[in-house]
Order: structure tokens, then C-alpha cells, then sequence
């Protein structure tokens, strides 16, 4: 999915190789590319039998950092409500400080396309 960070300036062709995986990311923004995107991700994924990391918290939208935790609990129960596989993948984001991303089937990220609340993470 996106590329986010402070590596972003690094090709895709190194996250790719990096990851040991394909990475699709797309530089533009709106429900419209979201979906395009997703949709050609799952294609993608359908093809190659892959898991989907999508590069962030699903359903995750922080406003205040004092609401953190009751956003992040907001976006685990959304992902829970679907069918399929989700994980949450704890990284290291520098500064001894750690987040999660999360890692999904086909199976999930076909029911999350059609949720209404359906975004990429940006």
C-alpha cells in the first residue's frame, strides 16, 4: 500500500525487495483512488495466493493524542466485525516506541472494499 515514513523518498523497487513481497502504492487520494487501488490489490493478491499488509491501522484515524486509545479500540472493533483473517503486526517505529499495522486475507479485504467506512491507509 502507501509508502509512509521516513523512507519514503526510497524506491518501490527497494520496499519491494526489502519486503519480499509486491507493493502497490499510489500517490493520490479520494474514495475513487482508494477503491481503484484496493480493487487492484486484491486482484493482485487473488493472482499470487498473498496476504495484504496494509501499512497502518485499518479504520484508524487519530485526532487527539489524548483519544488515542479510544480510537485505536474504535478500529480494532470495526475490523472485527468482518470476515476473514486480520492480524496486528507490531513494529518498531523508532525512539523504543512501537504501533501495529495490519496484515489481512482476500478474504478480508473483500468485505472491507464494500464497508462503507472503506479507506487505504494514507
Amino acid at each position: 500500500m502507501p509508502i509512509r515514513g521516513p523512507g519514503r523518498t526510497k524506491s518501490i523497487r527497494h520496499w519491494a525487495a526489502h519486503l519480499g513481497g509486491r507493493l502497490l502504492a499510489a500517490a493520490s487520494s479520494g474514495q475513487v483512488n482508494h477503491i481503484l487501488l484496493g480493487h487492484l490489490v486484491l486482484a493482485f493478491a487473488q493472482r499470487l495466493h498473498a496476504t495484504i499488509d496494509f501499512d497502518g491501522v485499518l479504520g484508524y484515524t487519530p485526532d487527539d493524542r489524548a483519544e488515542e486509545a479510544a480510537d485505536l479500540a474504535r478500529a480494532r472493533a470495526l475490523v472485527a466485525t468482518l470476515p476473514g483473517t486480520v492480524r496486528e503486526v507490531s513494529y518498531d517505529t523508532g525512539g523504543g516506541d512501537r504501533w501495529i499495522r495490519h496484515v489481512g486475507d482476500l478474504q478480508f479485504l473483500r468485505a472491507w472494499l464494500q464497508h462503507p467506512d472503506f479507506r487505504l491507509v494514507k
